[in-house]
């Protein structure tokens, strides 16, 4: 391994590391994220030793017991104050872009056990590092961040025990799933590839024709192993899934229900229009990984299928069940089959993919690089100026970070031109604005999501709005879904009155006119990238746009 090399692993690593933390404060740790918000309420009802009980299995329970022990024992032995409701945010933020430090390097690893070249394994560490939707989510103490390193060990460890089929290589696996488990129940659906992975790994170790009954029954000890490994590891790390099983099947039954019907929340109602894998991939494209990345994608893909030229035969079907690659593609393929499929499109849901796009990527710059077809420096230019496309749209992105809030924007602003005492009317399932010293004024809420939609509601919406001085849209989580549901026949729940009155409200058809508008939205020198038809949940909880309407 060359000077050369570690110099740019070192550079990598730094630069990865220094832009994971660097967003970790970019609401002032104001608990902007609904899921934070509830995660923190979990940890704080741990305490170690004394009460582990939950009480809450909308997720696994590794992350909080994680973070709680953590806290405490910070505290204990360095005279910290973590083991509060922000101090366990401020940790929890920080442990998480650790955690995505770690899947990145795990993602080098990866590449290095597929490719076995270091160069494609450099190049995908790299890539990893550019997606911004990862660096994101490194922002939030959320579930997925430990899913995605759990998939990403879990793959890795697939992968060792497939180079050397060892009993305890095997339990390194069923350790590393039942860790997975732990943290979110989605990924029991990547189990088949893995058992099945387990069985046919058995059956080309052996002759077939004169070993096949020791095989069955080497294959089927090898299976029951891996099974008691990931029980016994999610009964340390989620005992309370076994002690209070009826509650814990009764709300994972609720996530499930609610992945299946978007009209079950109001804030899943934003995917009640959207086409399973379609929005996903868009999401991922525009804005999880970005234009170059993705067209890098769409080339690497296009290059593959156009490589299968040999006819289906007995002998390339066991050569593909011989490679690894296979199953590791298809547990990500399977994985967004079925998770793809859902109701509910939350972009996070997806971020266990990441690592594998990144190391599709890596190996399509090592393939420009070293393509003979192309003069030396002209695949030099092509790989910089792509490498510099990814560059400076990743920091287009992180220039959410570079500014302020936009909530907190609008807090000061509201501190200085509304006169306290004002009563403002603010919108019900969002945050209130401003975010601190809100004493100051009153408030009135505005229930724009009950049901139904008619002349009764709208009285008293209308008698509500009479009174108040200002409306505060603090983002777009109602008034960007709700005028989409106008057509009310055989529908659970629709809003024409509701779409008539953000219509009348942006037109100033209302007695209110705009008087401030607050974007934190990514820049390029100032240049805006406007990415408000996103996912909500890729813009709401970092850079909303915020709008405040005055009394005429």
């Amino acid at each position: 391994m060359s000077k050369k090399y570690i110099y740019l692993f070192g550079l990598i690593l730094i630069a990865a590391t220094t832009l994971r933390f660097f967003g970790n404060g970019y609401d002032a740790y104001r608990h902007l994220h609904p899921d934070e918000r509830h995660l923190m309420m979990v940890a704080g009802r741990i305490n170690f030793f004394d009460q582990l009980n939950p009480d809450s299995f909308a997720y696994g329970s590794l992350p909080v017991y994680f973070l709680k022990a953590v806290a405490q024992l910070s505290d204990s032995l360095l005279d910290t104050h973590f083991d509060n409701y922000d101090g366990l945010l401020i940790l929890g933020r920080r442990i998480t872009s650790l955690i995505d430090v770690i899947t990145a390097l795990v993602v080098y690893l990866l590449a290095l056990r597929l490719t076995k070249n270091r160069k494609i394994a450099l190049a995908s560490f790299g890539t990893y590092s550019l997606m911004f939707f990862p660096t994101q989510n490194s922002n939030f103490f959320v579930v997925d961040n430990f899913v995605n390193l759990f998939f990403s060990l879990t793959m890795l460890a697939f992968l060792n025990y497939w180079q050397n089929n060892t009993y305890k290589n095997l339990s390194w696996l069923g350790l590393a799933y039942g860790l997975l488990l732990s943290s979110k129940i989605t990924p029991i659906v990547i189990l088949p590839i893995i058992v099945i992975g387990v069985f046919i790994k058995e059956l080309l170790s052996g002759n077939i024709k004169k070993q096949l009954v020791k095989i069955i029954l080497n294959s089927g000890a090898k299976i029951i192993l891996f099974v008691i490994t990931v029980i016994l590891t999610t009964m340390i790390f989620m005992p309370y899934a076994y002690l209070k099983y009826p509650q814990f099947i009764r709300e994972v039954t609720a996530q499930t229900r609610m992945n299946s019907d978007a009209y079950v929340f109001p804030y899943t109602l934003q995917y009640v229009y959207t086409t399973p894998y379609l929005f996903h991939l868009k999401q991922i494209f525009l804005w999880g990984v970005g234009p170059i990345i993705s067209a890098l994608i769409l080339v690497g893909m296009l290059r593959k299928l156009l490589r299968i030229k040999q006819p289906i035969r007995i002998k390339r079907i066991l050569d593909l069940l011989n490679r690894p690659a296979t199953y590791y593609i298809a547990a990500h393929l399977l994985f967004f089959a079925i998770i793809g499929a859902s109701a509910v499109k939350f972009m996070r849901y997806l971020l266990p993919l990441y690592p594998g796009l990144a190391i599709l990527v890596g190996a399509e710059l090592m393939w420009l690089w070293q393509n003979k077809k192309l003069r030396t420096p002209v695949r030099k230019a092509v790989v910089a100026s792509i490498v510099l496309g990814m560059c400076l749209w990743y920091w287009a992105f992180l220039g959410i970070y570079r500014t302020d809030h936009s909530r907190i924007q609008a807090s000061e602003w509201m501190f200085a031109n509304i006169p306290a005492g004002s009563l403002l009317a603010t919108e019900h399932w969002d945050d209130r604005l401003p975010l601190y010293g809100g004493e100051i004024f009153q408030y009135i809420d505005l229930p724009l999501y009950e049901q139904p939609d008619d002349a009764k509601k709208w009285q008293a919406v209308n008698q509500t709005l009479d009174q108040a001085d200002y409306i505060v849209l603090a983002s777009n989580r109602l008034y960007g879904h709700l005028p989409k549901f106008t057509n009310c026949e055989d529908k659970p729940r629709c809003y024409p009155l509701t779409a008539q009155y953000y219509n009348d409200l942006f037109a100033e058809k209302l007695n209110f006119t705009k008087v401030a508008e607050f974007t934190n939205r990514p820049n390029l020198w100032g240049v805006e990238i406007i990415d408000d038809n996103a996912d909500e949940s890729f813009t709401v909880y970092d850079h909303p746009r915020v709008i405040i309407y005055q009394r005429k």
